[in-house]
């Protein structure tokens, strides 16, 4: 948890951020930064910011795997889709975060939770199956160790679809935010036709 200062006026209280949404929010926040702007140099310059973000998430990345053991089912796969991103408008990357964070995602077998599933949804879907594949289906020349897992994890991803279509959320969320990723997800390995520890 890293502590954040009370907006002014609210009585002085200690408010921490988990170190997992301030990486989601810091992944996220470079992924649109990358993709609302080109590189350039000019002033206004989108490249300062997204240079920062892309540091912070290599260092971020790094302290979680160390502090955690842990790949998270979104932490390390949304650090490798952002870099990719990045990489692709030609930003320079911490190539070797990159390269050890991917291949975290590789080792990480089907990329099914360790939790079980109510008996209200057995076929509950593995979200962190949807996060990795994101993060491979970004690569723009997989090699067969990143082509086999996301082939193992888009496997996952379609086992846990319902008979009606639709996969189920749980714990949390909605199936409309659910159906959206999973979507994502298929149609980015689709389009390229081409993980350590379970959490």
């Amino acid at each position: 948890m890293v502590p954040r200062r009370p907006p002014s006026g609210v009585p002085s209280a200690r408010v921490s951020i988990p170190r997992s949404s301030m990486a989601l929010t810091g992944a996220l926040a470079a992924l649109a930064a990358v993709a609302a702007a080109p590189k350039n140099n000019g002033n206004g310059s989108i490249q300062p910011t997204v240079e920062r973000a892309l540091n912070f998430l290599a260092k971020d990345a790094l302290a979680w795997k160390a502090e955690h053991d842990c790949s998270s089912c979104h932490h390390a796969a949304m650090v490798v889709w952002a870099m990719h991103e990045a990489k692709r408008r030609d930003y320079a990357v911490n190539e070797d975060v990159l390269k050890d964070m991917t291949r975290w995602l590789t080792e990480a077998g089907e990329g099914k939770t360790s939790v079980k599933r109510p008996e209200s949804a057995p076929k509950a879907l593995n979200t962190k199956a949807v996060y990795y594949a994101l993060a491979l289906g970004s690569i723009p020349k997989p090699v067969s160790q990143e082509k086999d897992a996301l082939a193992r994890l888009l496997n996952t991803v379609k086992g846990d679809q319902t008979e009606n279509g639709s996969w189920v959320a749980w714990p949390g969320g909605s199936s409309t935010s659910t159906h959206a990723w999973r979507s994502r997800s298929t149609s980015t390995a689709g389009r390229r036709s081409r993980f350590t520890n379970s959490c």
